[in-house]
């Protein structure tokens, strides 16, 4: 018997008694490596924020002259710019990726199975750096994280803010078509942006289809706004221009909570400029309010500033007005 028969006889019944251990020794190990997405459907979603404390401070696709790009998902500013708030699950999924990335610091993504079959995975950017793992399979409203208010952390940012995306299909390595990464928080190209959803869009459509809740909801309660968009067109840079808006809540539970993004700050009086703020909240007569309010832009870049004021009430559908306006 030459020497390579003797090699490969011995090939083939190494191969065979690697299936056999696999096969009856250690079926539950073996069934774990060669299953996929063991992890639990997410049924419905969440923001990846609790209620209270954090605004609105860039929106989905929004165009930044600056970076020449697309935004590609929600960044969520901290009231005071600098609490680093608890970061949760949007859903049940496994974490994909976790780890550090230049410009976005910190950052977990995660891949979550929906109950349509379909795959998309959640981008949770500007962390600290004690993360969930790599391989952990995550419930909606576990802790994944803190937003980091440390340049050295967050990708170089001097200010807390969340990253949040939503990319379509399962999880990936590959790089995008242009030769980006991934997972980017921005992209010039309309056909890449095309594959991201709108995180507030999305959430609302996902769980009214799979019949799921991203919280409880008073049927009756409703916030009735004057106008749905404020227009400031061009401003001069440090100097604030205002405008004034209604709304009406009636059947509320709670109080009524206005919070203005980036670039933009809110008062009940005109012409008191200390009197402007980040957030107001107001508490309803007989679960009824109605106020108006004085939104100021106050640009301090030759920048758009495209976002949403938002108005919330516990139990009634979120409101939001869409903002903008250029620094000039």
């Amino acid at each position: 018997m030459t020497k390579a028969r003797v090699r490969r006889i011995t090939s083939s019944a190494a191969l065979i008694l690697l299936l056999v251990v696999c096969f009856s020794l250690a079926p539950a190990l073996c069934g774990q490596a060669l299953s996929v997405s063991a992890y639990e459907t997410a049924t419905d979603f969440q923001y990846p924020l609790k209620p209270g404390g954090w605004f609105l401070g860039q929106d989905f696709k929004n165009w930044r002259t600056a970076r020449d790009a697309y935004h590609l998902g929600e960044d969520y500013m901290p009231s005071d710019y600098k609490t680093e708030l608890p970061v949760y699950a949007p859903a049940n999924g496994e974490v994909k990726g976790s780890g550090y990335i230049s410009g976005y610091g910190y950052t977990v993504i995660i891949e979550h199975r929906l109950s349509s079959g379909s795959y998309v995975c959640s981008v949770l950017g500007h962390l600290k750096p004690n993360v969930v793992t790599r391989g952990t399979s995550v419930k909606k409203g576990q802790l994944v994280g803190y937003i980091s208010n440390d340049p050295r952390e967050n990708g170089g940012y001097n200010f807390a803010h969340l990253h949040f995306g939503i990319r379509s299909g399962v999880y990936s390595t590959a790089r995008d078509a242009d030769g980006g990464y991934r997972y980017r928080g921005y992209t010039p190209y309309q056909s890449i942006a095309n594959l991201w959803y709108d995180p507030t869009d999305f959430i609302k459509v996902v769980n009214g289809s799979q019949g799921g809740s991203s919280g409880s909801k008073n049927e009756n309660a409703k916030i009735v706004l004057s106008t749905l968009e404020l227009n400031f067109k061009y401003v001069k840079r440090n100097t604030p221009t205002v405008k004034a808006l209604t709304f009406k809540g009636t059947n509320l539970n709670g109080y009524v909570t206005v919070e203005a993004p980036a670039g933009y700050y809110i008062s009940t009086k005109l012409n008191d400029p200390g009197a402007y703020k980040k957030t107001l909240t107001f508490k309803p007569s007989n679960g009824t309010v109605k106020e108006t309010i004085y939104v100021a832009f106050k640009p301090t870049q030759r920048d758009y500033y495209i976002s949403n004021l938002k108005i919330s009430s516990p139990g009634a559908a979120t409101r939001y007005i869409k903002v903008k306006g250029a620094g000039v």
